[in-house]
């Protein structure tokens, strides 16, 4: 009897060895089980790598974000500075118009 399982990319077969003693499973399997951890440390590794690139990919998204976010806060607060400006300006604008005004509306 033998169970077959699907491992990315490749097959393993798993030998059912019940009907032999420990030594004689060791020495039939041995290098079989070497085989097996093996295969699982390379998919270990492999899921561990494309677990890192997702992180990665992750974190520089959040950083493409951040950096966005900031460009759009610095633009913001230059634009609040702009219509500050353009409001004082009005204010001077305004004020010189009236103190003209006044200054005709003396007598000489």
């Amino acid at each position: 009897m033998s169970f077959s399982g699907e491992f990315p990319s490749f097959s393993v077969t798993i030998l059912d060895v019940r009907g032999l003693n420990q030594n004689s499973r060791d020495s039939c399997c041995g290098n079989r089980c070497k085989e097996l951890r093996y295969i699982k440390q390379l998919v270990g590794n492999q899921l561990g790598v494309e677990q890192s690139w997702r992180l990665e990919a992750a974190q520089e998204q959040e950083r493409t974000e951040q950096a966005q976010l900031q460009t759009k806060r610095g633009t913001d607060a230059e634009a609040v500075l702009e219509d500050q400006l353009e409001d004082e300006n009005k204010e001077v604008g305004e004020e010189k118009k009236r103190a003209l005004y006044e200054l005709k509306k003396q007598p000489s």
